[in-house]
């Protein structure tokens, strides 16, 4: 039985996340569940006993259907946020990843679907420049994304709560 690192506590929930930084030709992959309205980028959650890159590869091969090649850490993301009403505690591990050339929307124009469980997600390449104006989660990813370090960086994103508004 998998047992994903994500459980709640009285003051919310605290989930273990592996997220895929895909860069080709000056766009990055990123998916978007039904009926949000902002981006993230791909990955999962991490199983109890995987190592992180495992568990990379295999989100984006039940996501994808694409063996990648799972570069890097860029970034090691501290990440608080509302959900739902639910306040979060993700910490997430960002890998650099290349997709294989054979997969078939290794350099498609156009939007894809694709189906995780019960969700249905779209995915695309996005213009790197594009992120002023794009909606991604977290937002700290937006500059991230722009200037991708040399060595592994520690990010801190602290998102507002608001009472009531959560």
């Amino acid at each position: 039985m998998r047992q994903m690192i994500s459980f709640n506590t009285d003051a919310g929930r605290f989930s273990h996340r592996v997220g895929a930084v895909a860069i080709r030709n000056g766009r990055f992959l990123a998916m978007m569940f039904e009926g949000q309205d902002y981006w993230f980028l791909p990955g999962g959650r991490v199983e109890l006993n995987e190592p992180s890159e495992a568990a990379l590869r295999r989100e984006m091969e039940e996501e994808f259907g694409a063996e990648v090649r799972v570069g890097r850490l860029l970034w090691v993301l501290e990440n608080f946020f509302p959900l739902r009403g639910v306040p979060f505690h993700e910490l997430g591990l960002y890998y650099h990843v290349e997709m294989p050339e054979s997969w078939r929307h290794i350099d498609s124009d156009e939007p894809f679907e694709i189906i995780d469980g019960a969700d249905r997600l779209t995915c695309r390449w996005h213009p790197l420049d594009s992120l002023d104006t794009f909606p991604v989660k977290p937002a700290v990813l937006s500059d991230a994304l722009r200037a991708i370090p040399n060595e592994t960086a520690h990010i801190v994103h602290l998102e507002p709560f608001h009472g009531a508004n959560l």
